[in-house]
């Protein structure tokens, strides 16, 4: 049973989706609906498999057709005490549950995507941090796990104290990085590749 640890499970989308789906929750079934884009859809159909994985391993909890499953704030799901943040890039989807708030952010490290331009946008005032592609990508999966987790559109202040309790992970042999907004010590990953 999870109390203050946080476990992360992350899977390698296989592009062969069920085409019946109805038996998600309403919650799921509309933001699946408003994917118009193949891949978008895939990662939130196997996003929703994974957390409904994870809760049947963690306390034999099925959630697929729950009706108190509910999205908070646009941010994160949450049924009875468990937490979930969902996160995907590409072909990899993840997720984070814990019984408190919880946010995760996933990206695979490519340099063209991380440019000086984006790092200028996201550093704001603290020009202490030299630029680099990797440096750049962490700050932002940083930020975007800080965000899911607080539920805030905009954190005008974004330092030490607020990074302090996020954790960086990157899953050998992959290009995979995650931020979750979690100490070190109460982490614990599932991984799937």
């Amino acid at each position: 049973m999870i109390n203050k640890i946080v476990k992360v499970y992350v899977y390698k989308i296989k592009y062969d989706y069920p085409n019946k789906i109805d038996w998600f929750n309403k919650y799921r079934l509309l933001q699946i609906s408003k994917c118009f884009n193949d891949i978008a859809k895939q990662q939130r159909i196997y996003s929703w498999l994974l957390i409904n994985y994870a809760l049947q391993k963690e306390s034999k909890i099925r959630i697929i057709k729950q009706k108190y499953f509910r999205l908070v704030d646009n941010c994160f799901w949450k049924y009875k005490n468990y937490f979930f943040s969902i996160t995907h890039s590409n072909k990899y989807v993840a997720i984070a549950i814990s019984t408190h708030r919880i946010g995760i952010d996933m990206e695979l490290f490519d340099k063209e995507k991380f440019k000086k331009k984006i790092w200028n946008r996201i550093i704001g005032d603290d020009r202490n941090f030299k630029y680099s592609a990797l440096a750049c990508l962490i700050l932002w999966i940083k930020k975007e796990a800080f965000f899911k987790q607080t539920s805030l559109n905009h954190v005008p202040e974004f330092g030490f104290r607020q990074q302090k309790n996020i954790t960086i992970v990157n899953i050998k042999k992959t290009k995979i990085w995650l931020a979750i907004t979690c100490p070190k010590k109460n982490l614990k990953l599932a991984i799937d590749i």
